[in-house]
């Protein structure tokens, strides 16, 4: 559970805290381009190593293509997939059973 923690918070600790230390020195760039900045160089990095540590570890191999592949769980219930079906409405997420919401049928 405080790995989960690591994983989760400490790239947004990091970027937080060189966001607030960028800002604090330097006043030549507006604070929203410093901030755009630091996401980019080191969370966007920092959050990829993490996906290519996670998919090393379960595959084997360091590969973007198989740690964000879709798996597909069995499951026996009709619920499970109705269920997933109403809490996520991504079609690449759901692979065959996508669904579909049409935002200009309610007025």
């Amino acid at each position: 559970m405080p790995r989960l923690w690591l994983l989760v918070f400490l790239p947004a600790f990091i970027t937080t805290l060189a966001y607030t230390v960028l800002v604090l020195l330097q006043q030549a760039l507006p604070a929203l381009l410093v901030f755009y900045l630091c996401a980019t160089v080191l969370l966007f990095p920092l959050e990829i190593g993490i996906i290519l540590c996670a998919s090393k570890k379960e595959y084997g191999k360091v590969s973007l293509r198989s740690a964000l592949a879709v798996v597909e769980k069995s499951c026996s219930l009709d619920c499970c997939s109705s269920a997933l079906q109403a809490l996520c409405p991504s079609p690449l997420l759901l692979g065959s059973k996508a669904v579909y919401f049409n935002a200009t049928a309610y007025p």
